[in-house]
């Protein structure tokens, strides 16, 4: 027969809670930047992705600077950088459960990428044939006057509670100013870093939003 103490150990509400105890993964990022590297198909050296050491981060169990990044959420609801093989540990999984695990987040740069190249292709056009589109539907907006971005820019972030300096990377095409908005938990959620890196490989400039405020009061 079960003891009191054997029942409530068995109990849904206390495994549930346990569960919720545990490490969980709740972001992956993998720190790039535009170099070169040897391609066996090419037989020779291409551009390509690197990783990007000068904005390395330290593992919090190994303390080693790590590039591929696993933010992993612990028993005190804070996210912490982790390495490949820290990651295994503190989450107790094996290698393929780790990769199908980190697959949403994979998608999600592959995302970002993709719509940062399609925006950037969309705005250069308008740029160049000076039809300036001031809307904020979308995740964008693009103007020739920086204060309308910048004021764009402050009122979405504001309305989610974000931060400027976070949750805003400003560029600039031709005469025409741009926002985009990325995502609001920038701890864990590299739109961020997704949006600069484009920005950085396409030859862009990135604009500090305290300059952009500046900029906006002119």
């Amino acid at each position: 027969m079960k003891s009191f103490k054997d029942y409530i150990l068995s109990s849904s509400s206390c495994q549930s809670l346990a569960e919720a105890k545990r490490p969980q993964l709740v972001g992956y990022e993998w720190r790039t930047k535009q170099g070169i590297r040897f391609s066996a198909r090419e037989e020779g050296m291409v551009e390509a992705k690197v990783s990007d050491w000068d904005n390395a981060l330290i593992s919090e169990l190994s303390k080693k600077k790590i590039v591929h990044i696993y933010w992993i959420q612990g028993e005190d609801g804070k996210a912490r950088p982790y390495g490949k093989t820290s990651a295994l540990k503190t989450l107790g999984m094996y290698e393929p459960q780790l990769k199908k695990s980190i697959k949403p987040y994979v998608d999600k740069i592959n995302l970002d990428r993709y719509n940062m190249e399609a925006y950037l292709d969309e705005y250069t056009k308008r740029a160049k044939s000076s039809t300036p589109d001031t809307s904020s539907e979308g995740m964008s907006a693009v103007s020739q006057n920086a204060s309308k971005v910048y004021s764009f820019a402050r009122h979405c972030i504001s309305r989610d509670n974000g931060r400027m300096s976070e949750n805003a990377v400003f560029t600039r095409i031709d005469k025409c100013y741009v926002c985009f908005i990325v995502g609001m938990n920038a701890k864990t959620d590299p739109s961020r870093v997704n949006a600069v890196g484009t920005l950085q490989d396409k030859g862009y400039p990135i604009i500090d939003w305290k300059e952009m405020k500046n900029l906006a009061k002119m």
